[in-house]
């Protein structure tokens, strides 16, 4: 959509390194004209022998009847395209499309519970692993963490997990014991 923007837009400046456009456009496979909104960042300038630097720009588009200004469109979708992200995580991995009972008070306190385990979840991650590690989907920590095969050994009236020396996540593991071991007690 590059090219479409380029093609339509008469870009208005709206900041340092941003422009936006609002314009009616019928691509090709279309039926009617529709209303588009373009965002154009700069992201860099790329060395040109013959031209000189070249600016490369990152584009967003939107096709919308909502009269917002162009910013709080992109401020209104981002917003919507979280919440949409957050409802697809909860619907593939915590199982929401599922009714596990004939009961809607039955299911509406499954439906509650998960909704807490999914918080307690992200607190965890949030309270122990790294930053680059936080945005992790549910999924992907059960295959690190839950799926982990070792085992649990007791010696010397102490318990602790065996995770056996070609475990690739061991390391995080290990930092994520030290964390909870250093927090005081209420």
């Amino acid at each position: 959509y590059k090219r479409f923007c380029e093609e339509h837009a008469h870009w208005r400046k709206a900041g340092p390194g941003r422009w936006t456009a609002r314009f009616k456009a019928k691509p090709v496979t279309w039926s009617q004209s529709r209303t588009f909104v373009a965002v154009r960042y700069l992201e860099y300038y790329e060395e040109d022998d013959m031209f000189g630097p070249r600016p490369i720009y990152s584009y967003i588009l939107f096709v919308t009847n909502l009269r917002l200004s162009p910013i709080k469109l992109e401020e209104f979708y981002n917003q919507r395209a979280t919440s949409e992200t957050l409802i697809a995580q909860g619907k593939g991995q915590l199982g929401w499309t599922t009714m596990r009972t004939q009961s809607f008070w039955t299911n509406d306190a499954l439906f509650q519970i998960g909704l807490l385990a999914y918080n307690l979840f992200v607190w965890f991650k949030r309270r122990y692993l790294p930053e680059g590690d936080q945005g992790q989907e549910l999924e992907t920590f059960r295959s690190w963490f839950i799926r982990a095969a070792g085992k649990v050994v007791h010696t010397g009236r102490r318990w602790f997990l065996d995770l056996g020396e070609n475990y690739p996540w061991k390391q995080l593991w290990l930092s994520i014991e030290e964390k909870q071991m250093s927090v005081q007690p209420f």
